[in-house]
């Protein structure tokens, strides 16, 4: 799936804002181990986490530490490790020192009394502490001066003397200090930069780099400028010919000054631009119980775990065949709407009052009656935008990623490059996907970046078939040129997760963004929402040994932490599966577990797994599991003590075309009981398997054999399933019939049957065919849509939202977005 990124013409637009620091100042302390130079930092919720100076949580997950007893977090001035013991040492506000391990700082040592060099200062003047290899404490102080002493005797052993921060810097502005292993002394600055060198100069060694915090790095779209603060007294060197950041000045990582935003536009878009079919609204009166409430969307893809072909259809009979719907017809849609930013990756996400959809690199936003609104000046928002600060490579910024990933020197000109002259670093956004927050009222839009690098360095041993020789290319092509002489940069290659979450219901109101730093060489990201949980998993399994599954805390994203609470799974928690599939979650059942699904391909050994929601933050809670013993399906919905499964399968087999196959679905009761799940295969407990839209019967024959591709489903109150589909004719259409179309059936709860066919939008022109190897006809549909989708409307819970694709008189593929009443 390639996205040919937007070009970012300017940072100042209608709704944007700069880019800023986000640095969280809550820091009790940092300190460097001298045995492996790992970075620690505390902070005063109670975690902490290890990395290296630059990226200070690559090494381990936060973890929770205990200060001195009858001490708090916040009473913490300044701390430090020994690089002759690793023992860590904590001073307080109160005079004392205490000294133990990263997570019990008293554990060696009681609080006891220290002192400071000089009689007027207090605790609260020290700016950081460090301990050397020597075992010598230097401690800094905001009068400019450092002293050299003893954990009890700050200045027991040298005087106070003057020290130099980086040019343009003060003692207010540096967050702590720490001494490696190696007597290189770094200091970590509030607005997300750091110097490093010696107890006097302390930009010796390095004048001004960036560096990173947590898991994530946050920017925001559309939200408030960044701060500047006020001008200050320094603890800088003289100007040596390199300009740094201005004096007390915030680092804004976008340009010298705030950017400011003109307002938003919000309203009297053109009605125009959106063309809107109606039709009339469901016949059918229905008066079921109404239980529960969610969303739900469904995926497919192309790559090697789905390889499978897809289905076939007809929605009329013919003689000698049977098809499994009802005599009644499905209710016709009550509005079809046309995005205009492509189809590769239809999804839609439907909120309160606003429907939000996506494609592979854009979004687009839409009222509840189908007219476009605008994101400043224009109708579309590329996610190249959106995560501008994040990928944008020229800026030198705190929250670009290739600052923390070992991409410092990604322009580098003497490096490989591709024709077009693209060089390494990450600055690729695309698989742009969308969500709503049914408790939060907030839109998430998830994606991936990565750079132009592809290698299979990162395939599993276990897969021999897709290794070739261990090299790595550009652009993902095999055009001559494009290959790597050498595989000295294959290691080089990148993918990161990013997503954004709106600060109200309304897209344009703004968004927090978030960047994963960690590289997971993973394409075709997914999430789910379940309780707390925003879960965010691969459907690729290239890099094995990476997280799986990452679950964030969304309470925490709505309120833009800049760290919020994670925690990984990897392939050890769920069987070694290397990858997992996620449910859409709403309803009952689960009693508050999240779950995920796993199998392999051809075989009848689906496995469940489920997690309960944490106790603490970042802390992982255990798995639990059980095996379904039938064909591992996708996309997957679950509601109200069901799971439901769609995908594409062959049956018996289809006459005269051994390349065609049907919708095939799955419902299966899921439930925990007692912290274990519980499932079940019999029909009398609601179990329906292999139940499919349009069967053959064996033998029979037609003139005209369609193929229903790209399946999804989703799942309202009532217990009505809606499966999308694209209809293809597969088999010698009639003329002017060979044009893929969007459609879709229900399947009411209260039926035995699903209903007959109904069209979205039937395509407007035909798409030249595909051929196998044989020279056989096959769908081209790989080529241009990757999935599609659906979901439940919120506000009643029944409405369904389909985004599809068809082909228009253009003969390309586009996105319709429609809406069923059912």
């Amino acid at each position: 799936m390639r996205f040919h990124k937007h070009a970012l013409i300017a940072l100042i637009f209608t709704g944007a804002t700069s880019a800023h620091a986000e640095v969280d100042t809550a820091v009790a302390g940092i300190g460097i181990a001298g045995s492996n130079d790992h970075a620690f930092a505390w902070y005063q919720d109670g975690f902490a986490a290890s990395g290296s100076p630059g990226n200070l949580d690559i090494h381990r997950t936060p973890y929770a530490y205990s200060p001195a007893a009858g001490k708090l977090h916040t009473d913490i001035v300044a701390m430090a490790i020994s690089n002759t013991t690793n023992h860590v040492f904590a001073w307080y506000a109160d005079g004392t020192v205490s000294e133990g391990t990263s997570r019990d700082l008293d554990a060696y040592h009681a609080p006891q009394a220290f002192s400071l060099p000089q009689p007027w200062q207090t605790p609260a003047d020290i700016v950081g502490v460090s301990v050397s290899g020597a075992g010598n404490v230097t401690a800094w102080y905001k009068d400019c001066t450092y002293s050299v002493g003893t954990p009890t005797g700050l200045g027991a052993e040298k005087a106070p003397r003057r020290y130099a921060l980086a040019r343009g810097y003060g003692a207010d502005d540096v967050l702590d200090m720490a001494t490696s292993g190696n007597n290189v002394t770094y200091v970590w600055y509030k607005n997300g930069f750091m110097s490093a060198g010696t107890p006097d100069k302390l930009d010796a060694a390095i004048a001004h780099q960036p560096y990173a915090q947590h898991l994530t790095l946050r920017s925001s779209f559309g939200g408030p400028s960044s701060a500047v603060a006020a001008v200050k007294n320094t603890c800088s060197s003289p100007a040596r010919g390199s300009a740094g950041p201005a004096r007390g000045r915030i680092e804004s990582g976008a340009s010298d000054g705030p950017i400011v935003a003109a307002p938003v536009d919000k309203g009297n878009a053109s009605s125009s631009t959106g063309a809107v079919i109606e039709a009339g609204a469901a016949d059918r009166d229905r008066n079921l119980e109404r239980t529960g409430g969610g969303v739900s969307a469904g995926l497919d893809d192309d790559d090697d775990f789905y390889q499978e072909p897809y289905s076939q259809v007809e929605s009329g009979l013919a003689d000698g065949q049977t098809i499994l719907t009802g005599v009644d017809e499905t209710p016709g849609p009550s509005g079809v709407y046309f995005p205009t930013i492509g189809n590769k990756d239809p999804m839609v996400a439907a909120g309160r009052n606003f429907v939000l959809t996506s494609q592979q690199g854009d979004i687009e936003l839409f009222d509840k009656q189908g007219k476009r609104l605008r994101f400043g000046a224009d109708f579309s928002l590329s996610g190249y935008r959106l995560f501008a600060d994040f990928v944008e490579p020229t800026a030198r910024r705190t929250v670009n990623v290739n600052s923390f990933n070992g991409l410092n020197n990604c322009n580098d000109e003497t490096l490989p490059q591709t024709r077009s002259g693209e060089r390494l670093c990450v600055a690729e956004v695309y698989d742009l996907r969308t969500y709503f927050d049914v408790e939060g009222d907030r839109f998430i839009v998830l994606g991936a970046i990565r750079n132009v690098l592809w290698t299979d360095i990162y395939l599993d041993p276990d897969q021999p078939k897709r290794i070739k020789d261990k090299k790595c290319r550009y652009d993902k092509s095999k055009a001559k040129g494009d290959e790597v002489d050498t595989d000295e940069n294959c290691d080089m290659a990148r993918r990161h997760i990013v997503f954004a979450i709106s600060r109200t219901e309304d897209p344009r109101d703004g968004f927090y963004t978030y960047v994963i730093k960690d590289n997971n060489y993973r394409d075709f990201p997914w999430a789910t929402l379940s309780g707390d949980n925003f879960v965010i998993a691969h459907k690729g399994d290239t890099m094995p040994d990476g997280p799986v599954a990452t679950v964030f805390s969304l309470k925490e994203l709505r309120e833009g932490n800049a760290r919020p609470s994670y925690f990984n799974f990897h392939k050890g928690d769920v069987n070694g599966h290397r990858r997992v599939l996620l449910p859409d979650h709403y309803g009952g059942g689960l009693d508050g577990h999240t779950l995920l699904v796993a199998g392999q391909p051809g075989l009848v050994n689906m496995r469940i797994f489920a997690f309960a929601a944490p106790t603490a933050r970042f802390q992982k809670p255990p798995v639990i599991s059980t095996q379904l013993n039938v064909h591992i399906r996708f996309p997957i919905a679950y509601r109200d003590g069901y799971l439901h499964f769609v995908k594409s399968a062959y049956i018996d087999p289809a006459p005269d075309c051994d390349k065609c196959l049907n919708v095939s679905y799955v419902r299966a009761p899921v439930s925990i009981v007692n912290n274990k799940i519980v499932t079940s295969k019999n029909a009398s407990q609601g179990f329906r398997v292999d139940h499919y839209f349009g069967k053959y019967k064996s033998g029979a024959s037609r003139d005209i054999i369609y193929s229903y591709e790209r399946p999804a489903l989703a799942v309202n109150k009532n217990g009505d399933v809606l499966v999308s589909y694209i209809r293809y004719p597969i088999k010698t259409p009639p003329p002017g019939l060979n044009t893929p179309d969007a459609g879709y059936s229900i399947w009411y709860a209260d039926e035995s049957m699903p209903r007959s066919p109904a069209t979205l939008i039937k395509g407007q022109a035909p798409l030249p065919p595909e051929f196998d190897g044989d020279n056989i006809p096959v769908s081209p549909l790989g080529a241009f849509l990757d999935y599609a989708t659906v979901t439940v409307d919120p506000v009643d819970d029944e409405t369904f939202w389909i985004a599809n694709g068809y082909v228009d008189n253009m003969r390309a593929y586009r996105m319709v977005l429609g809406k069923v009443e059912p």
